[in-house]
């Protein structure tokens, strides 16, 4: 059992680690985006992201089955990962550097509105699974459940919709 918690501890922390990194990338990018775009909303979400993966960390390393915690860490990765990194790569490659770092078209996918269904899923898991992990009664188990599917349908939906082609 402690082997156990000591290994998801390991877990849990090297995700806020991934996280401050993509961040960090983020900003790097963003600083070298900014005669494309603001590097403010860069540098206002990365804190964000970085405090929610922390407090999810907390949460699930003093209760680690606890799907709170793990809703915090998948948000924050989910956010610093596509708005955060994604979007300012696949601006730096597909504008001010044209061609210059590989998989633009995938990152302009990643940060696209294509994803937003699952950041808007995620969050309304927490909402819903606040604040023990479990819906509040057992009447609120099909709610949840239609808020995975939809966030599983939105998914499919934008991934077939999607063109590939930035709008530029």
């Amino acid at each position: 059992n402690v082997a156990r918690r000591d290994s998801e501890s390991w877990i849990v922390w090297t995700i806020v680690g991934v996280v401050v990194a993509i961040d960090a990338g983020a900003v790097v990018l963003g600083i070298l985006d900014r005669d494309v775009q603001s590097v403010v909303a860069t540098v206002m979400f990365s804190p964000t992201t970085i405090a929610f993966a922390t407090f999810g960390a907390l949460i699930v390393w003093r209760h680690r089955a606890h799907s709170i915690g793990w809703l915090f860490i998948a948000v924050a990765f989910f956010f610093s990962l596509c708005h955060n990194l994604a979007q300012n790569y696949a601006v730096y490659t597909l504008v001010v550097d044209r061609g210059s770092l590989p998989a633009g078209r995938a990152a302009f996918w990643l940060a696209s509105t294509a994803l937003d269904g699952i950041y808007i899923g995620a969050m309304l898991l927490l909402l819903l699974l606040f604040p023990d992990g479990r819906p509040l009664t057992r009447r609120w188990r099909p709610i949840v459940a239609t808020a995975v599917l939809a966030t599983l349908l939105n998914l499919a939906r934008a991934g077939a919709n999607f063109t590939g082609e930035p709008p530029l």
